[in-house]
């Protein structure tokens, strides 16, 4: 089930998409997901050099998330001063999501936070994923481990899973979260964009090849454009809370620069969708794995209207989605509604998606599921 959910503690009054898929542990802090931070840590700890291929697999909960922590510590063999500490979120088949590096002194010993670039990562939820941290070796710092605590993955150690351990971590789908204590580190000093269509991985044709390459080139530029008037919408939206307005969010941009950043998306996403066309049309066989669920590579998201804030409505409005073979979305019916103009809201919100259609034996299918915009007032 996907869940569009509205938290209007944020600066700026938009939701988030997500799948709910496992059950999962309850964490104990606000606005994370999914982790293990293990108040009985033991003292275990693995070096984190490449080539122990040290690593933690979860199950994501939302659909997006800002920021990882993982606890580590400076390990006793150290000579260097400073050290570079690369975070990387892999999917369930090796794919690299996103890349984060920062410059960590020796001596640290804590909970260190890496920011996820690009307006945070967006993957399905329910997928396994996989944190890889490393190190250079140049200061040797080691990952805390403790007992397997965390019921939906399991340590990696050497490259292999081992269900005895679960290395501490814990994943931030919020962007206002607080740091955790005893951060004692720089800002991050390289990041790498993420990509969620994955390479080609199946055998094609060199004309296949090349059209796959150019969906994702397009795909990119969809979700680029989107992001970028989200962004834009955002610092819009905090500039009149420091001055006291309370304006509805799509009239707080100057109309030109408005019509200008919806041309931009209208343009990129015609775009995608006549590639999408076009590898139907030519029967081209689709050229990764089986996916029973789209891959959403930009979600829509429903706002509040001005009287469902000021009335501070809550509660949640349940769809039934048909998310198309060519990458449209098709009919969408309320199931349940509240009013206040917020089922139209989650309905505009979920037409806006950008995705990957699902895909069975090389082929792209029409898939119904069931969303639901959860609006809450904090």
């Amino acid at each position: 089930m996907i869940i569009l959910m509205m938290i209007a503690a944020l600066s700026f009054p938009i939701g988030q998409m997500t799948l709910k898929g496992t059950v999962l542990s309850q964490i104990p802090v606000d606005g994370s997901e999914p982790g293990n931070e293990d108040p009985s840590w033991d003292g275990g700890w693995t070096n984190i050099v490449p080539a122990n291929h040290t690593g933690q697999t979860f199950i994501a909960k939302s659909s997006i998330f800002w920021s990882v922590e993982v606890a580590v510590l400076t390990t006793p063999n150290t000579s260097a001063k400073t050290d570079t500490i690369s975070m990387k979120i892999f999917s369930e088949v090796g794919q690299v999501l996103t890349k984060v590096s920062k410059t960590v002194d020796s001596g640290f010993d804590g909970w260190l936070r890496f920011e996820v670039p690009g307006g945070g990562l967006q993957v399905v939820p329910g997928q396994k994923l996989i944190i890889r941290l490393e190190d250079t070796g140049r200061v040797l710092f080691g990952w805390k481990y403790g007992e397997n605590k965390y019921p939906n993955g399991t340590a990696i150690m050497l490259g292999v899973e081992d269900p005895r351990f679960d290395f501490l971590f814990r994943i931030n789908r919020s962007p206002n979260q607080v740091a955790s204590s005893n951060p004692r580190t720089a800002e991050p000093i390289a990041n790498t964009h993420q990509v969620l269509i994955p390479d080609a991985t199946e055998p094609c044709p060199v004309e296949v090849t090349k059209w796959w390459q150019e969906i994702r080139a397009a795909a990119k530029d969809a979700t680029d454009a989107s992001q970028r008037k989200d962004q834009a919408l955002r610092e819009a939206w905090n500039r009149n809370q420091q001055r006291g307005k309370t304006d509805d969010k799509n009239d707080i941009l100057p109309h030109k620069e408005r019509e200008k950043f919806d041309a931009d998306i209208s343009e990129a996403r015609t775009k995608y969708l006549d590639l999408l066309r076009e590898g139907l049309e030519k029967s081209y066989r689709v050229p990764i794995r089986d996916n029973a669920n789209p891959i959403f590579l930009y979600m829509g998201r429903p706002s509040y209207t001005r009287l469902a804030r000021e009335k501070r409505i809550n509660g949640t409005v349940i769809m039934q989605v048909e998310f198309r073979a060519d990458g449209t979305i098709g009919e969408v019916k309320v199931v349940k509604g509240i009013g206040n103009g917020l089922d139209e809201n989650a309905v505009k919100a979920i037409r806006k998606t950008i995705f990957l259609p699902a895909v069975k034996d090389g082929i792209f299918l029409t898939v119904t599921k069931s969303p639901q915009a959860e609006f809450d007032v904090r």
